[in-house]
């Protein structure tokens, strides 16, 4: 009986030595149900030989082992396999025969049973090999599942009697068949699961030197384009002034035997959507080939590949032999991998590889101190997360670890490389690149960004900056205006826009030169960064033209009209440069942020209307944009889309003005002034409609209009009676205003020296060569140059020596105040003595009573223009009389 029993313990022992075999030789992961089927199968051959060597018992019943085989089937291998093992071993049951026979193959699928139920709670719910306490309990379980069979078949009397007898036999055989062969397959599986561990380690140190100084590479397929960051460039030898770009010039880096596959595997992972990893060598003008592993995969568009690819090349020259070492061996595996360590470690960068757990594989000595890292926080086996809270604990991170450990499998899941960055002080950036492993796992660089971030900064502080004061520039102030915006029609308040513009800079910057302006500007920059403080934000638009977004605060004193207030207050008044004293002006136009404000134009528009309401008025101070403006703005809009329209010869017409000799009372010329009537009756004075036209531009067809229709109507008057056209600063500098005057005189033959234009000093304050070209080309052709308004800019005197001129106008704000007021009597006085010593003509603008027309006439002014002499009219006054008498009023 001892003999019998130790031989079904040597077939299950020879059968363990089969599984062996067939676990080591034949993979489950790819054939699944193929597996099941040889294990069942095997089984069942165990099961066969242990019933046809059955061991004798008393009362004439016989006992096997074959508990083991059907519960160790059915255990590892799942249901198929525990069923046929049973199936199999119910036949050969049933052809010994026997008492109890029927009992007796019902009993391997009562054992199979039992087996898979203790196999799905093991290996599946609790994810583990058994042990031998557990081989003891499964067997005592199955056994005891098994006893009801004894009764099937042979009846109760009988199985009482035989239970009664065999269960020693039964309980010991069964635990010990059991422990015997799941003790030995636990074995072989175990070794199968070293063996995997260690091809997980060789694949692990793979990617592992293959983050080592990784290169990005960029493919787009439909432009012919490559792009290599330094790195890249490094790694293939390439000049980057010399590198065309193309992926045939790449390509020649490649040695020729390696290409065709380098194309192959792309043009693969272009069709299949796969990544694709190759590696190939290249071509090194300064040493031999260099071995490069190049990995990467194209973007999807729509669910499939598109046309740009993005990967990492990386050099494994100095690895190719250590991948061969690691994989013969695992002691040379283990030698080898302490190696790669010490390569890991003298790095530039961190490296840190995780298996698809989470768990650290590997973690470099650069990684550490990148990070001020202890090594305890980053041992090999400790989960991701340690990482994580230790960032988060010391102010790197601020996610809940669990949620970035969730994000992070999200994305490898996905396949996805990704890049983030980590501030760890306010002056130190690493960035991180992650790459998923084909296992699951990631790969971790870390590079210390910090410079180029610094490099960065620097440059976008330079493109936000104005270079001359240090202010905000158009540009970014256009941003923060736009976001204003959006805000203000989000229902915010309380932001606001101010434009700041000096009066009369041109005249300072033309008067001490570029240097002294450029300190002009410095010293207003600095005035507004001052007042606009850490809440608000200072800007220079450009030339002289400043603002400042207001943002909303808590005291009475920093609302824009007192901030408005403050900056008139500082920058209003005289300054010294180096010993030159200089008097500022400033006009300010403000206009809140509302939810009715559509774009950032619109808000600009607002604030420019204001202050131009102010620079119109000639006085230093500040304008909010309100409804009046509002209303002054739509009246514009519709007058510009009246004057586009308008019929020159229908809705406009020309009045005449007489212009006497106050030395004989006689009529010398007539000045021809502008009359615009529009379509419903309304007369729009030239001070609102001139300026229209001088900025939608058609100024030019409508100066053009004015000359030829005065110097038609002149040909009608004597011939000694000159006429006067005024001309818009926007008329000159062009070279086309010369040309057209050429044209009207010939065409109607009037004498050039008939012909007077009137200029204003804003033409004088521009000053450029293509203007005074113009104007000399002007007094060329014959015609007569006189400077309107003289005497009410900042500058006036100096045109008299600058410019060829023939007549100074004198302005009517003097004249009307020289009877009452000496100063006006004595500047009117010296201005006509002043321009007869210099040979220039004078006429004196608004005369309304015989006492101003004698006083300027005893002056010495040469001629004379105003209500007294004459309205203007459609019909020109003509020099047949005298006027004696004064005009009707």
């Amino acid at each position: 009986m001892l003999l019998q029993y130790v031989s079904n313990l040597g077939l299950l022992s020879f059968g363990a030595l089969v599984l062996f075999f067939l676990r080591i030789t034949l993979d489950v992961s790819r054939h699944a149900i193929v597996s099941k089927v040889v294990i069942g199968c095997t089984f069942g051959a165990m099961s066969v030989m242990v019933v046809n060597v059955p061991l004798s018992i008393p009362n004439g019943a016989t006992f096997d082992t074959r508990a083991g085989p059907a519960i160790l089937s059915a255990f590892y291998a799942g249901p198929v396999a525990g069923l046929l093992t049973a199936a199999i071993g119910a036949i050969a049951r049933y052809q010994v025969g026997g008492p109890a026979v029927v009992g007796g193959i019902l009993s391997f699928f009562f054992y199979a049973g039992a087996g898979w139920a203790a196999g799905y709670y093991l290996l599946s719910v609790k994810r583990r090999l058994p042990t031998l306490r557990d081989l003891v309990a499964i067997s005592a379980v199955g056994t005891l599942l098994a006893v009801p069979a004894l009764f099937i078949g042979s009846g109760i009397a009988f199985g009482l009697s035989l239970l009664a007898v065999a269960w020693p036999y039964l309980l010991i055989g069964n635990i010990s068949g059991v422990v015997v062969l799941g003790l030995t397959t636990r074995e072989v599986l175990r070794a199968k699961q070293n063996q995997d561990a260690l091809s997980d380690a060789v694949i692990t140190a793979d990617l592992a030197r293959a983050s080592a100084q990784l290169a990005l590479w960029q493919y787009d397929r439909a432009m012919d384009r490559v792009t290599l960051d330094e790195a890249g460039l490094a790694l293939y030898g390439l000049d980057p002034e010399t590198f065309s770009g193309s992926y045939a010039a790449w390509r020649e880096r490649i040695v020729e035997e390696d290409r065709p596959a380098l194309d192959a595997a792309i043009a693969s992972a272009r069709r299949t959507g796969a990544a694709f990893d190759v590696t190939v060598r290249v071509r090194q003008d300064r040493d031999w080939p260099r071995w490069v592993r190049a990995t990467g995969q194209f973007r999807l568009e729509g669910g499939r590949p598109g046309d740009e690819a993005i990967g990492v090349h990386s050099d494994i020259t100095d690895l190719r032999q250590l991948e061969a070492d690691l994989r013969q061996t695992a002691h040379e595996a283990s030698e080898k991998s302490r190696n790669l360590e010490v390569t890991l470690s003298s790095m530039k960068h961190g490296v840190a590889v995780l298996d698809k757990d989470g768990c650290l594989v590997l973690v470099n000595q650069r990684a550490l101190d990148l990070f001020d890292m202890p090594r305890d926080v980053a041992a090999v086996g400790r989960h991701y997360t340690s990482f994580l809270r230790y960032h988060r604990e010391h102010g790197n991170f601020h996610l809940d670890p669990d949620e970035a450990m969730r994000r992070i499998w999200e994305r490898v899941g996905r396949g996805e490389i990704y890049r983030t960055r980590m501030q760890l002080t306010p002056d130190r950036v690493i960035a991180v690149t992650v790459a998923p492993m084909p296992d699951g796992g990631w790969v971790e660089t870390h590079e210390d960004i910090t410079e180029q971030e610094r490099a960065a900064a620097q440059l976008r502080e330079a493109a936000e900056r104005d270079g001359l004061t240090g202010l905000a520039n158009r540009a970014a102030f256009d941003q923060a205006l736009e976001e204003a915006v959006r805000r203000g029609a989000a229902g915010a308040s309380g932001e606001a826009l101010m434009l700041v513009d000096l009066n009369d800079f041109k005249t300072v910057n033309d008067s001490y030169g570029h240097s002294l302006g450029d300190a002009v500007l410095k010293r207003v920059a600095a005035i507004l960064d001052r007042v606009a403080g850490e809440r608000h934000l200072a800007a220079r638009l450009g030339g002289d033209e400043f603002a400042i977004l207001f943002r909303p605060g808590t005291q009475g004193d920093d609302r824009p009209e007192a901030q408005a207030r403050r900056v008139i207050d500082e920058i209003a008044r005289t300054h010294v440069f180096d010993g030159l004293r200089v008097k500022l002006g400033v006009s300010i136009g403000i206009a809140a942020i509302t939810p009715d404000c559509r774009s950032r134009a619109e808000i600009m528009t607002r604030a420019d209307s204001a202050l131009y309401k102010i620079k119109s008025q000639r006085e230093i101070g500040f304008r909010e944009f309100d409804k009046t403006i509002e209303r002054e703005i739509t009246r514009r809009k519709r007058l510009e889309g009246k004057l586009l329209t308008a019929a020159k010869a229908e809705t406009f017409a020309l009045h005449y003005q007489p212009i006497i000799d106050l030395a004989h009372d006689r009529v010398v010329g007539h000045e021809a002034l502008l009359r615009w009537q529009c379509p419903n009756g309304t007369m729009v004075p030239p001070s609102e409609f001139i300026p229209i036209a001088e900025d939608l531009g058609t100024i030019d067809d409508l100066g053009l209009w004015v000359l030829e229709t005065a110097v038609k109507e002149a040909m009608h008057w004597p011939a000694d009676v000159c006429v006067s056209v005024n001309v818009s600063p926007r008329q000159l500098g062009k070279d086309m205003f010369v040309g057209a005057v050429e044209r009207v005189l010939a065409k109607w033959q009037l004498d050039p020296a008939r012909l007077e234009f009137e200029i204003t000093e804003n033409v004088l304050i521009e000053r450029n060569d293509a203007t005074l070209t113009e104007i000399q080309a002007l007094r060329a052709l014959g015609t007569r140059i006189a400077l309107d308004d003289f005497g009410t800019g900042f500058s006036s005197l100096s045109y008299l020596h600058r410019f060829p001129l023939d007549k100074i106008k004198i302005d009517r704000s003097f004249v009307s105040r020289i009877t009452s007021d000496h100063t006006s009597a004595s500047i009117v006085s010296t201005i006509a003595n002043l321009a007869r010593n210099i040979g220039l003509d004078t006429t004196a603008e608004g005369i309304e009573t015989q006492e101003q027309k004698a006083f300027l006439a005893l002056a010495g002014c040469t001629n004379g223009q105003g209500f007294l002499i004459g309205r203007p009219q459609a019909e020109p006054l003509l020099p047949e009389a005298l006027i004696h008498e004064p005009a009707r009023r």
